[in-house]
């Protein structure tokens, strides 16, 4: 009981001590105002409405504006044959794709198919024809007619306003008139087919079938200060001088929910129109004076709290609805509320554990600290490591680990090591685990067993039973930021400038960039409880279906949806922070935590609604330099001559335009590669040729990861002398013509001519037989004497490297005699010896094979399938002995049982060669001979650590390799030249290629290529 009171005192003190958290922007939502600087045709908006394919129309005095969330296209007396700019109002069911919008001169545009075009029925929907719009605060489609206003509700009814009436008539009922006494017409307004008239105090009437009926709605605390009614939408809001309302009905009566608040509705802003979008809770608001103004609530909160620095990194959880950073502070979730520790903070920023007890653990430079909460943090322990402290981790028993690199001047290639400590233990302190041949930045625990381990040159698994480790093939040399394990079997890896990889039972695969590469520096993921991935980079933050992700990995999908955020929902940075453990964190509310360059930020993915761009491609206009061209069914016909033509496409999208990924190609041209529309709007073609062309338009439209295609066909006519008719009659005409002029000389011509081709043919039948005896009989003994020379020049060559050896030795035996030493003496001649029987056994094998070539011909190689790693472990042993007196090891990492039909003779003189080669320029390093077989080929590499070959010389070989490509060498030297030749001619043979890479005193690399059926 006195530990759950000391608890629950120390808990209350966090939450009850500092200053109040400082949060920016200070409001919740964000608002941008469009003006005619923006596109707009003029500043005073007085209706907003969205139509049935997502636009969002505007109605302004110098025109209808559609917009599509990224630009703004007018319809006025410009493109189409209205007179007056000037709207008034509009009425229509957007349901029905017919809405009518009205001008000072009574004429009508139809807004329909996503344009806008003249109505010539001159008949309006309002008495009276000499009308204007009144101009107090009353609802947009309030019309006045005499003394009376006209008020349209749903279907036909219309209600007509007194100075104390109220007259209407309902669709196949009578009409209706009541008296109604009021302040006003802007206190009425409709919902569907009923009238209402609200007072600023909250009480309201309801004026429906013939009767009225009285209400009370709860006022906020201030008074009401406007009605706006939305006609076309059936939306009405009511604002105060600082919040706004969208007026609901309950039952049969009204309440009032708040959707913005600290907003100035005084007559700065002069706010005439509203539209309200329920889905993304955006508010479209339509000014006198300002234009358009769209209001987006954020849905991420960056928190900072005064007295502890703005650049966040570590940070772990603390109960429930709390989290604790490594800039010391205590920060509430649910509240978004937070408080400075009143403790002496000591940390570098970078790690942050709380243990099983509450004690905060964290790190600076080389000095390990408890902050112990038992004495509400007041009181600390501290160890101090012999290195400085790379990351802390609490494991999944809740033991603590702690990685310390060992030089710290070349952290990168720095050797590490492994601490660990119990938490549970209040006297422990750490104890060395084992020294790492790599510098440790990150860790994660999935087994009691299992420690995965990132450096910054890959990604190790060590095993915490007989403390070995082993490194994951594919991501050497990549510097590992963070890990990420919803299950032992899956590892979520992210990198620093190689984008994301999953390691799932034992394979790896890296997943696709996103288009302007963010991703590809990733700090972080964590996984919410809606199966998404959140991904933190320099330039925002990306969410990604994990289902997708997966499908991908397995190749069910080639591409992944992600979806990008940034300062616009609510950052105070775009730049997210890593290299920091945890590096963001999911609490058990749900809530996620991510530290960035300027605060915490905080969100609940479950109240994150993300615009997708999953609207229709549409195809809006398509104008060449002389006219705009009709669009029939996304057919388009251009002139010949069309010049360049522009393909205006239309989707309506409302948030972050990096999302929004339209890519297009030319189906008929053969062309795989997708080109992106930069604006996401224009296409442009400068010349296609005569015929049909399908132009395909894509963009990834939701997490589904699927594509939304548009096909547009273009057709170019030809001119009439590249039409078919025309090719027919010229082909028709010319020969006919022909035919008759020398028909008879044609006979006769090709008379004589055949007897001459016979006789011509009898004549030189014998002499083109001896011809081509004579040239395979020359092409053979060429290829035979070729062969020999080869032969003899590659045993000359090969057997150079263990004749010097034994040359050395024996001068060595010969220096040293006199010393008595029987065993150096003994292992000298037994290496003479064993180099004299390999050499033996290399000059008998090529004379073997000397023998088979001038029996079988140089076309007619063996065909048995071999061993592969035996033969080079042969060869290997041929230099053995040379590499170890050079201290250099030589690795055979070919797998087992590794079967290959290349020719095993000529194979092996070019192994040998390059191993001969690799052996002679390399000290005190490695060789390392590998073979994989990919995409029908086999590929043998070699590789060293040796001196590298210069720049000259390289450029010489590669002008050996690709003749057909001119080098600027002067290089040429025959010694060192020969053995490239060599192996150059029995690929030539064995039908092979050949690829060398080589940095000079880093070392070369030399990859042979063979087809896979090779013989």
């Amino acid at each position: 009981m006195r530990l759950t009171l000391i608890t629950l005192f120390s808990s209350l003190h966090l939450i009850t001590y500092g200053h109040q958290i400082r949060n920016h922007p200070a409001k919740d939502y964000s608002i941008k105002w469009y003006t005619d600087s923006d596109g707009l045709p003029q500043n005073s908006v007085k209706q907003i409405f969205r139509d049935t394919y997502g636009f969002i129309w505007l109605l302004t005095q110098n025109g209808l504006v559609r917009y599509d969330g990224r630009n703004f296209r007018v319809f006025n007396s410009e493109n189409t044959t209205i007179h007056n700019n000037r709207m008034t109002h509009a009425e229509g069911n957007p349901g029905m794709d017919s809405i009518f919008v009205y001008n000072d001169f009574d004429e009508t545009l139809l807004i329909s198919k996503r344009t806008a075009k003249t109505f010539h029925n001159k008949a309006r929907p309002y008495p009276g024809h000499n009308t204007a719009p009144f101009t107090g605060n009353i609802p947009d489609s309030t019309r006045v007619a005499g003394k009376r206003y006209i008020i349209p509700a749903s279907g036909n009814t219309r209600y007509s306003i007194g100075n104390d009436t109220v007259a209407y008539q309902m669709s196949g009922q009578g009409t209706y008139r009541l008296r109604f006494p009021h302040n006003g017409p802007r206190h009425f307004f409709t919902m569907g087919d009923t009238l209402y008239y609200l007072q600023n105090n909250g009480r309201y009437a309801m004026i429906h079938d013939g009767g009225i009926f009285f209400g009370r709605t709860k006022v906020p605390d201030k008074k009401i200060t406007g009605i706006i009614h939305n006609a076309i939408t059936q939306q009405s809001f009511v604002h105060t001088e600082k919040e706004l309302y969208l007026l609901q009905k309950k039952g049969t009566g009204l309440y009032l929910q708040r959707i913005l608040a600290d907003f100035d509705f005084s007559a700065e802003n002069s706010i005439l129109s509203i539209y309200y979008d329920p889905y993304l809770k955006h508010i479209y608001m339509g000014s006198a004076t300002r234009g358009m103004g769209i209001v987006k609530k954020y849905d991420f909160h960056s928190v900072n709290v005064p007295g502890t620095d703005m650049v966040q990194y570590a940070l772990a959880s603390y109960g429930t609805n709390q989290i604790v950073t490594a800039t010391g502070s205590v920060i509430d979730v649910a509240n978004i509320s937070g408080k400075k520790l009143n403790v002496s903070w000591k940390s570098d920023k970078y790690s942050l554990i709380t243990d099983r007890q509450g004690d905060i653990w964290t790190k600076d430079h080389n000095l390990l600290y408890r902050f112990r909460k038992e004495t509400n943090y007041d009181e600390y322990q501290q160890w101090t490591l012999p290195q400085k402290i790379e990351q802390l981790y609490k494991g999944t028993d809740g033991r603590i680990w702690i990685a310390v690199h060992l030089n710290n001047e070349k952290r990168i290639a720095s050797k590490g090591a492994l601490y660990y400590l119990d938490s549970s233990d209040p006297d422990c302190s750490p104890k060395r685990f084992k020294t790492l041949d790599f510098n440790t930045c990150y860790m994660l625990q999935t087994t009691d067993s299992t420690l995965w381990l990132g450096s910054f040159n890959g990604l190790y698994k060590m095993d915490l039973r007989n403390k070995e480790t082993s490194q994951v093939t594919g991501l050497y040399a990549k510097h590992i930021k963070s890990l990420y394990a919803p299950n032992p079997q899956e590892i979520w890896i992210t990198t620093s400038t190689n984008g994301i990889f999953l390691y799932k039972d034992g394979a790896l695969i890296g997943f696709p960039p996103d288009r302007k590469g963010y991703m590809l520096s990733s700090h972080c993921i964590v996984e919410d409880d809606q199966g998404y991935l959140w991904i933190t980079t320099g330039k925002g933050l990306f969410q990604v279906s994990k289902k997708k992700m997966l499908d991908y990995a397995c190749g069910k999908m080639k591409q992944v949806y992600y979806h990008y955020y940034n300062k616009d929902s609510g950052f105070l940075s775009n730049e997210f922070n890593g290299n920091c453990e945890p590096c963001g964190i999911k609490l058990n509310s749900g809530h996620i935590a991510l530290p960035s360059l300027n605060g915490i930020v905080i969100f609940s993915p479950e109240q994150v609604k993300p615009n997708l761009p999953n609207k229709t491609i549409y195809v809006d206009e398509v104008r060449t330099a002389d006219h705009i061209l009709p669009v029939n069914r996304d057919t388009v016909i251009l002139d010949r001559d069309f010049g360049r033509v522009h393909i205006r496409l239309a989707t309506p999208y409302f948030d972050n335009p990096y999302n929004l990924n339209i890519e297009f190609k030319l189906e008929d041209e053969n062309n795989k590669n997708w080109e992106y529309v930069e604006d996401g709007q224009t296409i442009t073609f400068s010349q296609l040729p005569p015929g049909k062309h399908t132009l395909i338009v894509r963009k990834m439209n939701s997490f589904y990861s699927h594509y939304l295609h548009k096909r547009i066909t273009l057709i170019v006519p030809p001119y009439f002398w590249e039409t078919d008719w025309f090719y027919a009659l010229l082909c028709l005409s010319v020969p006919v013509l022909i035919f008759y002029c020398i028909k008879l000389r044609i006979k006769y011509v090709r008379y004589k001519n055949a007897l001459l081709k016979k006789k011509i043919i009898e004549s030189t039948r014998h002499l083109r037989n001896t011809i081509s005896t004579l040239r395979v009989t020359k092409d053979k003994l060429k290829q035979h004497t070729a062969i020999q020379e080869k032969l003899i020049a590659s045993i000359s060559h090969d057997i150079r490297s263990p004749l010097r050896f034994m040359v050395d030795t024996g001068e060595y035996l010969y220096a040293n005699y006199d010393s008595g030493n029987k065993k150096m003496i003994r292992e000298g001649i037994r290496s003479m010896y064993n180099a004299s029987v390999k050499i033996h056994e290399f000059i008998s094998e090529l004379l073997d094979y000397s023998k088979a070539r001038i029996y079988e011909g140089m076309q007619n190689t063996p065909g048995e399938s071999y061993n592969l790693q035996k033969l080079v472990r042969e060869k290997i042993s041929l230099f053995t002995e040379i590499a170890n007196s050079q201290r250099t090891g030589i690795y055979n990492y070919i797998p087992d049982n590794f079967m290959i039909s290349v020719n095993k003779h000529l194979l092996s003189i070019i192994i040998h060669n390059l191993l001969d080669n690799a052996v002679k320029n390399t000290h005190n390093g490695k060789i390392t001979l590998d073979a994989f077989k990919r995409e029908r080929k086999l590929y043998i590499v070699i590789a060293d650590t040796g001196k590298g070959i210069p720049k000259r010389q390289l450029q010489y070989y590669q002008s050996l390799i690709r003749p057909d490509k001119k080098e600027n060498t002067d290089y040429i030297s025959t010694s060192n030249s020969l053995g490239i030749k060599i192996i150059l001619d029995l690929l030539i043979i064995l039908n092979g290629k050949v690829d060398i890479k080589s940095t000079v005193n880093k070392g070369t690399r030399i990859t042979l290529i063979f087809p896979s059926e090779a013989r």
